[in-house]
């Protein structure tokens, strides 16, 4: 399910007065890829899972990272250690930009997982619509 429609209880349909949509979120791990602008200011986070043969596949991109999150995310990064499984240009409908220039993206290495808030626009391994970063997900040792 995508989202709900919804009217105010009070009101009668009217034809000229729009409804509001109300979107389904939820909550997503994914591994950080690549960031979008430079890696000690990330403005984006190019994300990725890993497939059943341990291919790490673009899944998307989240939105503009505040100043707090880039900042965060900037402390954690470091740079690939050999190569990377991305290429540094990526066409924009694999990460939520269907018709869009192709996007650039500085790659990292791919160790940090965080979570993201998404809808429920996912298909042909990857979400249609920019994803929200909310935290990086904490891993126990070993």
């Amino acid at each position: 399910m995508e989202g709900v429609v919804a009217k105010r209880r009070d009101h009668g349909y009217q034809p000229d007065k729009p409804w509001s949509k109300i979107r389904v979120r939820n909550s997503y791990e994914a591994v950080i890829g690549g960031v979008i602008g430079p890696a000690n200011a990330p403005t984006a986070l190019v994300l990725g899972r890993y497939n059943e043969r341990g291919r790490l596949r673009v899944i998307g991109r989240t939105h503009r990272l505040p100043r707090a999150a880039s900042a965060e995310v900037a402390a954690m990064l470091t740079p690939p250690a050999g190569p990377h499984p991305w290429p540094t240009v990526i066409p924009g409908g694999r990460v939520g930009l269907p018709g869009s220039e192709p996007v650039h993206h500085t790659p990292v290495a791919p160790r940090i997982v965080v979570e993201i808030e998404v809808d429920s626009a996912y298909e042909a391994g990857r979400f249609r619509h920019g994803v929200r970063f909310l935290r990086r997900v904490p891993r126990l040792p070993g």
